[in-house]
């Protein structure tokens, strides 16, 4: 059991590249790690156990900002380490109750778990002296659970567990009993929790998130540059390309991340607003979908294009439909068609058709993409 950490972290990172230089980007800039070393600790311990849209902080003013909201009991449920992390820390406080004896042992094991998530932390941030701290924020998104937490949390549940199994320290020749069988309901409630960790928390097959027209070059071209400098901004359009490759691979709570930073540092872009709002509208995980800020994104786009741009409308109008509010969702993909052929876009008028049958049929993007 000790060896499945080692194992996950060979599977996982088959060669570290980039990280291997982090004592020298920590030296690049030596004061801007040290002083941002907590607040990344913090966040890397937080994400163990909540998922990534409440544990979420933003870079503004280059201070750490929380910028996460809260969606009930779906917040404390993260995917991507199983929620291994509250399964291990009610094992270790029934084992600290359970066996005294072992209370040293406990305190080491946790000091060490400190000091294993401060290391990581400690490469996380050393990437803000040669990427900034946003950059530094969205690496522990992106490859944290994975690579570092995950092998992490593995290891503390087979330590734990040996403790469990392992022969009472006061035992005596006489007295070979291991504290499973005098403890075994500790063990019995760690097993109905994995067994609902397989059935309901294990992350399912989720479908890509619906392709938003404004992805395309046909029709990013259809934002003219007169209306939209979007088009000329390199590092937008680098922001945007980032964002879409996450949403590709499935990474919709980073992608999600990654578009609200680009609409935060271009707030009157209307590709930044519109694909934010798409994201926000269309995504297929359920606790991500915000129709209320979408539809608020989407009428900014819609009115920064003068209300003649077909993608803006067909992102108003799925906003609307998150919201539940279908009458001005079909009244939008209508509106948004029309101007769709009259700007020689059949391949949008196409998309928007389709969609305006779900909004007719009182469905919304997201609920038919969903897991």
């Amino acid at each position: 059991m000790a060896i499945l950490p080692y194992v996950c972290l060979r599977v996982r990172i088959p060669s570290l590249e980039y990280e291997t230089g982090w004592a020298g980007y920590a030296l690049h800039n030596p004061g801007a790690t040290v002083l941002n070393w907590p607040g990344i600790f913090m966040i890397l311990l937080t994400r163990l156990f909540v998922n990534q849209d409440f544990a979420n902080w933003s870079d503004a003013g280059g201070r750490f900002h929380w910028i996460g909201r809260w969606n009930g009991l779906s917040s404390l449920n993260n995917h991507s380490t199983l929620c291994l992390a509250w399964l291990c820390l009610l094992l270790t406080v029934a084992l600290w109750f359970a066996v005294p004896a072992r209370r040293r042992v406990v305190a080491w094991m946790l000091a060490m778990l400190m000091g294993a998530a401060a290391a990581f932390s400690g490469i996380f941030v050393s990437f803000i002296g040669i990427k900034g701290l946003s950059e530094a924020i969205n690496y522990t998104v992106d490859v944290a659970a994975g690579r570092y937490l995950l092998p992490m949390l593995l290891a503390w549940f087979a330590t734990i567990m040996t403790m469990f199994f392992a022969e009472s320290p006061s035992a005596t020749t006489a007295d070979r009993s291991l504290p499973v069988l005098k403890h075994g309901y500790w063990l019995a409630v760690g097993a109905v929790l994995i067994l609902v960790l397989g059935v309901f928390v294990l992350p399912k097959n989720e479908s890509p998130l619906p392709e938003n027209p404004l992805q395309s070059a046909t029709a990013a071209n259809s934002l003219n540059g007169s209306e939209d400098n979007s088009l000329e901004n390199p590092e937008l359009q680098k922001r945007m390309a980032q964002a879409i490759q996450l949403d590709k691979a499935g990474k919709f709570a980073e992608a999600l991340q990654a578009y609200r930073e680009a609409a935060r540092l271009y707030p009157n872009e209307p590709m930044a607003l519109n694909n934010l709002a798409w994201s926000l509208a269309a995504n297929p995980r359920p606790e991500l979908r915000n129709g209320k800020e979408a539809v608020q994104l989407a009428s900014q786009a819609v009115e920064l294009t003068g209300q003649q741009q077909a993608i803006p409308l067909a992102t108003l109008a799925a906003a609307y439909a998150e919201d539940g509010q279908f009458d001005k969702a079909v009244e939008m993909a209508k509106k948004a068609c029309a101007i769709a052929l009259l700007n020689d876009h059949p391949e949008i008028a196409a998309v928007n058709e389709q969609l305006l049958k779900l909004y007719s049929a009182g469905k919304a993007v997201g609920l038919t993409n969903g897991p």
